[in-house]
Parts: structure tokens; C-alpha cells; sequence
């Protein structure tokens, strides 16, 4: 079997692999299916300190399963990104499996679409593949008011710095810091912070963003 085509299985395993593991955080999550995770009985009464001490162990193991499950999805990047070199990007299997990735970023809850965003980064600074795409969906979601309340807000400035840092574009660049330093006035002071480090780190490769 040639290099390419050993390449190219890799990474259909490897999107099967991540389109489930996007999936998994979301079961259980439906606050139908628990009716007294408002912290209210079915009588309308306060739960008692069975019904309390059964809905901490509940939310230990899904932090348990969310935690265990953000790590697979990183082991599964570490494989996109090392099998995407020598895979054949002309492939329409390829293509179908990266257009499902960006529909996951406007239609999954924020902390899933960071995933996506960061896979789909990978692969656009790979080879600039589809990199117009991904950079207009990065700077619509600068935007997007689920960033206020999601608990990977380090995870995605990260991104953001390593997406732009490796962008080709300095009026691009410009863009992102201009709008990114309109909405900090939305965020709480660590996200803040992070914002301007972020700018200030990214003047050492572009001088010309203080201007």
C-alpha cells in the first residue's frame, strides 16, 4: 500500500474518531432528562441530601468524562496533524469530512467548535488548505457571545494567537487585533488580559499591528 493512501485512511479513521468524540460531552447534558438539576423535586420541594449528594457525584463524572474526553481529542489532533502531510488533499472524501468540520463550528456548543477550529487549523496551516475559510469563520466568532461563559477561554486564545501568527495576511492580522480590542469591553478582566498579551505578543512579528 503507498504512503498516500496509508495517509489518507489515517485521517478518514481519525475524523470518525473525532465527529464521535464531539458527540459524547452532549449526552446527558439535555436538562429534560434531568429534572433535578435545577436543584428543585418534582413536588416543587428543595432535594433532599440523597438527591444532593447523587447529583455532585453525577456532576463529578461528567467532569470526569469531559476531562478524559477533551484528552482523547487531543491525542486524535496529534494524529490529523502528523498523517495530513502525506495524505492527498485533492481527495473528495477529504474535502466532504472538512466541510462537516466547519459546520460543526457554527452549529455545536462553543467548546466543541474551539475543537473543530483548532483541528481545521491544523490543517489549514499544514498546506493553506481552505485558510480564506477558516480565517473568516475564526473572525465570526470573535463575535460570538458564547465566548462570555465557555470554560476554554485559554484554549482559545491560544488559537487565536497561533492562527494569526502564522497568517500570511498582515492586514488580516490588523483586522483581527482592531475587532479583538472592540470587544474586550464585553469580557471579564482574565480574558482581558489574555487579549492584550496576545496583541502585545503578536507586535513581535508584526510591528506594523501598533500603528
Amino acid at each position: 500500500m503507498k504512503e498516500q493512501e496509508v495517509a489518507n485512511r489515517l485521517l478518514t479513521i481519525y475524523f470518525n474518531l473525532f465527529f464521535v468524540l464531539l458527540k459524547e460531552p452532549e449526552k446527558g447534558r439535555n436538562p429534560s432528562a434531568h429534572p433535578k438539576a435545577n436543584g428543585v423535586q418534582g413536588g416543587g420541594g428543595k432535594p433532599g441530601r440523597k438527591a444532593r449528594q447523587k447529583a455532585k457525584s453525577q456532576e463529578a463524572a461528567n467532569a470526569s468524562e469531559i476531562e478524559m474526553n477533551d484528552k482523547l481529542i487531543a491525542q486524535v489532533l496529534t494524529g490529523v496533524n502528523r498523517a495530513y502531510p502525506f495524505a492527498n488533499t485533492d481527495d473528495s472524501v477529504f474535502e466532504k469530512h472538512l466541510d462537516t468540520m466547519f459546520r460543526i463550528t457554527h452549529s455545536a456548543n462553543f467548546n466543541t467548535s474551539i475543537q473543530a477550529l483548532m483541528l481545521i487549523q491544523q490543517i489549514s496551516s499544514a498546506k493553506h488548505y481552505s485558510a480564506d475559510r477558516f480565517y473568516r469563520t475564526l473572525y465570526e466568532s470573535l463575535l460570538d457571545p458564547r465566548i462570555l461563559n465557555s470554560s476554554k477561554q485559554v484554549m482559545y486564545l491560544n488559537l487565536l494567537y497561533k492562527s494569526l501568527k502564522a497568517d500570511v495576511s498582515i492586514r488580516r492580522v490588523q483586522a483581527f487585533v482592531k475587532r479583538l480590542l472592540q470587544v474586550i469591553t464585553m469580557h471579564e478582566p482574565p480574558f482581558i488580559s489574555g487579549v492584550l498579551f496576545l496583541i502585545s505578543s503578536l507586535e513581535t512579528t508584526f510591528p506594523s499591528i501598533r500603528a
